[in-house]
């Protein structure tokens, strides 16, 4: 049946526009037309915009049509007028102001600091390219891409420990080229992946740019392959569609002028800092407070070797192909319970997880593209947010029982998804550790596969699969939604886990797919036997905890005894704004959060001319603990200076050389 009044037509022209679908009934189901939720997300955005109102994201789960949309709509069309439920519109900035860094920004930023010179959060996508290629047009192409996206011009640098972003007026990506025509035919394909994989492992420097740069391959005269490889703090997976689209369009055009973007990401890092004040994110920040509430923050999965005391970032993937038939019956079953394909498959990790772990209260970060306002989709930019989705698998549920409490779970989190990740752990304060992520350490993902290609006629273009060097979390899944079926990989951090324990997993997930389709109402125990058998069982299975609890210490203030101590607790008590500060106390009980610990190791190098490393704040997280810290190094460099002298009297160096040879061989 055709849309019957305004509002009906107007849903039925975004439906399409979003799904790429015509001719859509007002009573057909979004879903069974190929939506999920993200795409309900763009949905909602777009509805929101257009019909001036506020409506959840969860309406659109619970009535997938157009005709229960429409009426949805007509009810909720007069909370649109109430504070409490919107946040501030997105607007142009004066690019006068100081431009402050999203909350993604700050936590990939803090992250540099910890870490420097790593390439683990390169964002990279390579393309072959079969076909006539002009070369110089394709450069043109990315150069125009620069000057449109502000973000490309960014770099970041910090101003007494507290990071800004500085916008070049122009810049020129790097665009390499390599031409391998005179390399022996044979031994072509093999240097040309080398070259791209050497460029994924190369680090950027957030502090002079760019943070972005183009590879160029050249095997034949009508092969190539492409690589972008990118610094997360300026993009994620949607902008590489965003980046390749319009290197399609600057690549294909004869010189007419592209409309200018009316907003920059800098305008949505300024909506994001404003949005925190609001009455709106203060309800969405109290609905993760109420949800996370008494959860476990770190659940030590069995492994296959002992956790080390130092992790690297050393990872590795496999994959798997899921049948047809058993994709096909996934998604069947998802249908009749109600639910996405992504709640299905996220249900099904989070029972291999607890039969893996023998915990039923579980803790999976799941990517979601934050891209909330329709003035976002057309930009290069880190939109990307985590949300937090506890599994709540107590009580002997069966499969169905399972899959409802995911749902539930997932559309609560989907309409509070505002609240970023890094505001989360910095209102929620658990117990940290340089060695683990926060809150949680296995990663789910359900990725959309967007076209990030090329479409330049006569040059046909494939996505070139790179190697993955390194893991972010202990254990990452993703699966990918292809027409003929489902394809499951497992990243995972080569410290923890041996190749075939990975391999062994992904038979145990598609055995637990199996299980959940041929019987929904089966419950937990009559799960078949898994085929991994780890060798490592942890100490505890969880022991640091969300409490959500703000009650500050009342222990005794032990008042600092030695002059590091009293000039260390004058730095926390200006930063963290608190009038008195115990030795003891913990940095982040006061309400200390990653940034202004970059801001406290900074004052701290300054007033004791000390390299202490950001990780030490971490580490010992009291001022007597940091005090102790800043008396060795001192003592340390005192010694070596002394013994630099020494070496420099025996000898011809002079006391600067003596030094510095000094302190290599040491």
């Amino acid at each position: 049946q055709a849309p019957r009044n305004p509002a009906e037509e107007l849903l039925a022209h975004i439906w399409s526009e979003v799904l790429d679908v015509v001719g859509i009934g007002v009573d057909y189901n979004f879903f069974e037309l190929g939506g999920h939720s993200l795409l309900a997300t763009q949905v909602i955005a777009r509805v929101n915009d257009q019909f001036k109102t506020v409506i959840p994201l969860r309406l659109l789960f619970e009535s997938p049509t157009i005709a229960g949309l429409a009426a949805g709509i007509a009810t909720a069309s007069e909370r649109a007028s109430d504070p409490s439920t919107s946040l501030p519109k997105l607007r142009r900035v004066n690019r006068g102001v100081e431009a402050p860094l999203s909350f993604a920004q700050q936590r990939l930023w803090f992250i540099d600091q910890m870490d420097p010179g790593s390439a683990l959060y390169n964002v990279n996508r390579g393309l072959r390219l079969q076909g006539q290629l002009d070369a110089t047009r394709l450069e043109q192409a990315v150069q125009a891409i620069a000057e449109r996206h502000e973000v490309l011009r960014t770099t970041f640098v910090a101003q007494d420990g507290r990071p800004i972003q500085r916008i070049a007026p122009s810049i020129e990506l790097p665009f390499n080229q390599h031409d391998l025509r005179s390399t022996p035919a044979g031994s072509r394909e093999e240097k040309a992946r080398e070259l791209l994989q050497a460029e994924t492992e190369m680090p950027f420097d957030l502090t002079k740019g760019p943070l972005a740069r183009v590879t160029l391959v050249r095997i034949d005269d009508d092969e190539h392959l492409l690589l972008l490889s990118i610094h997360h703090i300026i993009a994620d997976g949607w902008s590489l569609s965003v980046f390749f689209d319009e290197l399609t369009r600057f690549y294909l055009s004869t010189g007419e002028e592209f409309s200018e973007l009316p907003i920059q990401y800098a305008d949505y890092s300024h909506w994001q800092q404003e949005s925190v004040a609001t009455e709106a994110f203060a309800r969405q920040l109290e609905y993760w407070r109420n949800q996370l509430a008494g959860a476990p923050t770190v659940l030590q999965l069995p492994t296959d070797h002992p956790r080390p005391s130092r992790p690297t970032a050393l990872g590795a993937q496999r994959s798997v192909s899921i049948s047809t038939t058993l994709s096909q019956a996934v998604r069947e079953m998802s249908r009749r319970e109600g639910v996405t394909l992504f709640m299905t498959l996220l249900t099904a990790f989070q029972i291999l997880l607890a039969h893996y772990s023998g915990i039923d209260d579980l803790l999976i970060g799941v990517p979601v593209a934050g891209r909330t306002l329709t003035e976002t989709e057309v930009l290069v930019g880190c939109f990307i947010n985590t949300l937090v989705m506890r599994g709540d698998l107590s009580g002997h549920p069966s499969f169905q029982e399972v899959i409802k409490r995911t749902r539930e779970v997932a559309l609560e989190a989907y309409t509070n998804q505002e609240v970023p990740f890094e505001k989360l752990v910095e209102e929620l304060r658990p117990e940290r550790d340089p060695n683990r992520s926060p809150i949680f350490q296995i990663l789910f993902a359900l990725q959309d596969e967007r076209g990030a290609e090329l479409t330049i006629p006569g040059v046909k273009a494939s996505v070139v699969p790179l190697e993955i060097v390194d893991s972010k979390f202990e254990l990452s899944m993703e699966v990918f939604e292809k027409a003929e079926g489902l394809d499951v990989s497992l990243s995972y951090s080569m410290e923890l886990f041996d190749p075939s324990s990975i391999e062994t997993m992904l038979g145990d997930y598609e055995l637990v797919l199996k299980t959940i389709v041929a019987n929904p109402a089966g419950t937990l125990a009559e799960l078949p036997a898994m085929g991994w058998t780890p060798r490592v069982q942890p100490a505890t299975a969880h022991t640091k905890v969300v409490s959500g609890d703000d009650t500050p210490s009342t222990q005794a203030i032990v008042a600092p005894r030695t002059p590091i101590e009293e000039r260390l607790c004058a730095i926390w008590s200006e930063v963290l704004k608190v009038d008195h500060v115990s030795v003891h106390d913990n940095f982040f009980s006061l309400g200390g959060h990653s940034l202004l610990a970059a801001q406290v190791i900074s004052r701290t190098r300054n007033a004791f001319a000390v390299e202490i490393p950001l990780r030490r704040i971490f580490e010992t997280p009291t001022v007597a603990g940091l005090a102790a810290a800043i008396y060795q190094t001192q003592t340390n460099e005192a010694g070596d200076k002394e013994l630099a002298a020494m070496l420099a009297e025996l000898s011809l160096l002079s006391e600067e050389e003596a030094e510095h040879q000094f302190a290599e061989e040491s």
